[in-house]
């Protein structure tokens, strides 16, 4: 239950990993919102008591949430109308485990307008995109230390590019854009783009990319030595030595996005899963969330 549910609160969005928990609660009535975290104890399978991290009006998106290592991560972004639609957008992050009564909160980051994706968890680390200066829309991207909060690679997209995922892998960064930028050059097509070749130094303009050309609707991940790439409906595992690429079967009665993908960064497996809804020709209503795991296969 909410902890605000007395008070009209809903659990809106759940992260959690071996430290810890962060989730957000929120009022549909007022749009008022709640951050709170709780420490995991794994031995007894038990949280602590809540605490509150941070709360917030209309006037203010429900933060997106992500729990890295030690520390509960949130990000705060404006509405595009409201009292608050020229403020800065704020990264914070507190740690699970502060005994005070009162979570010292750390702003990590800002961003002088929204940033454009929601960030994007690492084993230890996080990925989000901020706006890189204010006279211009310029979206960086940028990748940071789960522990430390320290800047470890950054990349600048061209003026007024907005991507709708960033993630990072095995090469490097890996975005995606959800419209096509006509005036652009190179990297300004519909579609995922990775950097075919690991990108040392920052040297990202000088990077051989890789370009896969469907429209995206989740953040690439890898399993393995395989690139993974969310289209409207499908999911495509793709080899980027052998040029070659599967995309996995959907379960039968799936909602309309088919089949999504839950896992991010990179890992030895993946994580998806399906909401199936449907009536059988017998008449049975099969109604239940499907997730699998799936392991790279090597030929």
């Amino acid at each position: 239950h909410a902890v605000g549910e007395a008070a009209g609160y809903e659990i809106y969005d759940v992260r959690a990993n071996s430290n810890g928990i962060i989730w957000t609660e929120s009022n549909i009535l007022n749009e008022n919102w709640r951050v709170y975290c709780a420490v995991y104890n794994s031995l007894q399978e038990t949280i602590s008591n809540p605490k509150l991290l941070d709360e917030g009006n209309a006037d203010w998106e429900v933060p997106f949430i992500a729990a890295i290592g030690d520390y509960a991560y949130w990000q705060l972004r404006p509405k595009v109308s409201g009292n608050a639609s020229f403020d800065n957008s704020l990264l914070k992050r507190a740690i699970f485990r502060d005994v005070g009564l009162t979570p010292n909160v750390q702003i990590v980051l800002q961003s002088a307008g929204r940033f454009a994706t929601a960030p994007y968890p690492l084993a230890d680390a996080l990925v989000v995109t901020p706006r890189a200066a204010l006279d211009t829309v310029n979206y960086q991207l940028t990748y940071l230390d789960g522990r430390s909060a320290s800047v470890m690679d950054t990349m600048v997209l061209p003026n007024s590019m907005r991507p709708f995922e960033a993630g990072y892998g095995k090469t490097g960064f890996m975005f995606s854009f959800d419209a096509i930028y006509n005036y652009g050059r190179g990297l300004a097509g519909l579609g995922t783009y990775i950097p075919e070749d690991a990108v040392r130094s920052g040297n990202y303009s000088e990077a051989p990319w890789f370009r896969f050309g469907r429209v995206p609707s989740a953040a690439p991940c890898w399993c393995g030595n395989t690139l993974v790439v969310k289209s409207v409906t499908n999911i495509a595992c793709i080899s980027l030595t052998k040029r070659n690429y599967c995309v996995l079967d959907i379960p039968s009665g799936t909602d309309d996005y088919g089949e999504y993908v839950a896992s991010t960064g990179m890992g030895s497996s993946l994580v998806t899963f399906a909401q199936v809804d449907y009536t059988a020709l017998n008449g049975a209503v099969q109604k239940y969330c499907q997730v699998r795991v799936w392991q790279e296969k090597n030929e």
